[in-house]
């Protein structure tokens, strides 16, 4: 099977000296944030060479001055670059929400407190207190092959009543967290690799949008939020042949009705090439 990999390595597909951006290297679920973190980078970053197509074909039309030209650009970054681009941080944000959820989730379950328990696990950390350190290292070294019960010993109380190695005890610490939580786990680390190059693709993009304007970073930020502000309304559009209007939630896939909020603050509109364009206008 060929290895999954979408986007590029580089900011610019033939320029090796660009900025590196890296690769999306872990195949999505349908549907799943890590699909939409792809999916509008991705965007972000074609957002980006479009921009930087319509900054060359202003300055090659003859049509405008140098300074007229970069206006121009400023317009199309405007335009055609700020939507994405903010949807692409929209994404990424709540891909750390979600992220930050599962990490809560996940906390060493505590043993069983009965008597018996407790006894058996101190006994144990008596036998391994009685060891050689050289002998505590080699067994703890290898927290996969260690008895479960002797891993929960160790790690059920304060390193000095043990006398296991600390940057072992970190080991069995994420070795009992992955026997607990090993798919919220692999979950996470999904979640931040792909986040890492989601950021890498949309914060590059944005900047060299913003440099092709000429604009300085305050200025442009300036610019860009009243059209970033509406890129959060409603897409409200009408049934066909009555007054009831619906919300488009392009997120869930389905037609609902308005919030008092949504039907106040909402676009409507007929298809979703209007609604895009009445958002930036």
């Amino acid at each position: 099977m060929e290895p999954y990999v979408k986007g590029r390595m580089h900011i610019d597909a033939n320029q090796t000296s660009s900025k590196i951006i890296g690769l999306f290297t872990t195949q999505p679920k349908p549907g799943s944030t890590l699909e939409r973190l792809e999916t509008d980078a991705l965007a972000a970053l074609a957002s980006r060479d479009k921009v930087k197509a319509r900054a060359k074909e202003h300055e090659a039309s003859g049509r405008f001055t140098p300074a007229g030209a970069k206006q121009a650009t400023l317009q199309s970054a405007l335009s055609e670059g700020v939507p994405s681009l903010y949807r692409a941080r929209q994404t990424i944000k709540k891909a750390k929400a979600e992220r930050d959820a599962l990490r809560s989730k996940v906390s060493l379950a505590q043993p069983a407190q009965t008597e018996v328990a407790e006894m058996q696990r101190r006994e144990m950390r008596d036998w391994f207190r009685s060891k050689p350190q050289a002998e505590r290292d080699a067994l703890t070294s290898r927290p996969d092959k260690l008895d479960p019960r002797l891993l929960e010993a160790l790690i059920d109380m304060p390193i000095e009543m043990t006398g296991i190695a600390a940057t072992h005890r970190d080991l069995l610490i994420e070795r009992a967290l992955e026997a607990q939580h090993g798919e919220d786990i692999a979950a996470i680390k999904e979640l931040d690799r792909g986040i890492e190059v989601a950021e890498r693709y949309t914060d590059t993009s944005r900047d060299e949008v913003r440099k092709e304007t000429g604009v300085d970073q305050k200025t442009f930020d300036e610019l860009a939020a009243p059209i970033e502000a509406k890129q959060n309304v409603a897409w409200l559009r009408r049934r066909p042949g009555s007054d009831e209007v619906r919300v488009v939630d392009l997120e869930r896939g389905i037609e609902r009705l308005p919030t008092p909020e949504e039907l106040s603050s909402g676009i409507e509109a007929t298809t979703l090439d209007e609604f895009n364009e009445r958002k930036t206008a």
